[in-house]
């Protein structure tokens, strides 16, 4: 760099044109190997030492901000009623309404019990699809089993999770059934 400052100078005294100087001096890529080689070995090592560095705290700092996406994203389940949110009763109820208006396929009716992330995701084509992955026929509903609740909190939001097994003609079904705090349906499984 320091030969190519002077090459600068003295082609500026002689009077050349800025050009030639410039294309005297070379590339940009050229200009910054000679200026790197010129560099004293400590400085490289140092400035090395300080990219790796740069570059581990990056990376730590970005799995440290994945870890804790992932612990606020999973599902974080407590005994029912530890909140204090809840009824046993209430909740119980809403998945016997649930459970009956699948039953008649009222999803008109599910739809505005649902909060608005699973009215979207309610539809009769997508409900009869999953019924038919359990069973094709199902037959009439015999008997609704016992009833086991909790509570969970996912995305700082809170939920009422009740799991119950109904007996049909045809088949046993599972059903996974949760409500948001307003008591709005927020998911349906069946198994």
């Amino acid at each position: 760099m320091i030969r190519k400052a002077g090459i600068m100078n003295e082609c500026g005294k002689s009077g050349e044109a800025l050009e030639q100087i410039i294309e005297d001096m070379g590339t940009p890529k050229e200009i910054a190997e000679e200026f790197n080689q010129n560099l004293p070995k400590e400085e490289r090592k140092a400035y090395t030492k300080t990219i790796v560095f740069r570059w581990i705290a990056i990376v730590i700092f970005v799995l440290l901000l994945l870890i804790a996406y992932v612990w606020w994203a999973i599902p974080k389940y407590s005994e029912f009623g530890s909140s204090g949110k809840f009824s046993q009763p209430v909740v119980e109820e809403k998945v016997k309404d649930v459970v009956d208006l699948l039953n008649q396929s009222d999803y008109v009716t599910l739809q505005e019990m649902s909060e608005d992330r699973m009215r979207v995701a309610l539809t009769q084509e997508t409900m009869e699809h999953a019924k038919a992955m359990v069973n094709d026929n199902w037959g009439s509903m015999q008997r609704i089993g016992t009833m086991y609740t909790a509570e969970f909190k996912q995305g700082g939001k809170l939920y009422a999770i009740a799991q119950v097994g109904v007996t049909y003609e045809n088949v046993d079904v599972i059903y996974t059934i949760s409500f948001d705090e307003d008591m709005k349906l927020a998911g349906v499984f069946m198994r």
